[in-house]
């Protein structure tokens, strides 16, 4: 297995537009579960706003190989 994380910047100033910006892109991309081959969890974490630099957004997603990720 393969976990892959990303972290975002997103351009929104407002928490609420950040709340909101982040519920879209955890909605678009678990629904990828079982569209994308090899593709076996998604898990997308926001930023509480406690420490600051810190990205708005974590994407952490499960391969069930490299090649799946690559694909």
């Amino acid at each position: 297995m393969i976990r892959h994380i990303v972290q975002f910047e997103l351009t929104a100033q407002s928490p609420a537009d950040r709340s909101r910006d982040a519920a879209g892109i955890r909605d678009r991309i678990t629904s990828l579960i079982g569209v994308v081959p090899g593709l076996l969890s998604v898990e997308v974490g926001e930023d509480q706003g406690l420490v600051p630099g810190h990205r708005n957004v974590v994407l952490i997603t499960d391969h069930e190989s490299n090649a799946a990720l690559d694909a």
